[in-house]
């Protein structure tokens, strides 16, 4: 019997992969970038997916070349 992943910050459920929108920031730019992740339900704290760090770093370099 397999037991649904928890939050590891309060313990509660997680809504597995969903869509979340993080925010980048670089100097006084900010750009929203949407990220898979899994959702407490509890504390809604996002667990963002593998690939989604690189997505977001790839914003940032965006807004430091003034490209987005």
């Amino acid at each position: 019997m397999s037991t649904s992943p928890r939050c590891p910050l309060c313990g509660g459920s997680l809504e597995p992969d969903r869509e979340v929108d993080q925010v980048v920031r670089e100097g006084d730019d900010v750009a929203l970038v949407r990220v898979r992740a899994d959702v407490c339900g509890d504390c809604h704290e996002p667990l963002l997916h593998p690939g989604a760090a690189t997505k977001m770093i790839a914003a940032a370099d965006a807004l430091r070349r003034g490209q987005a």
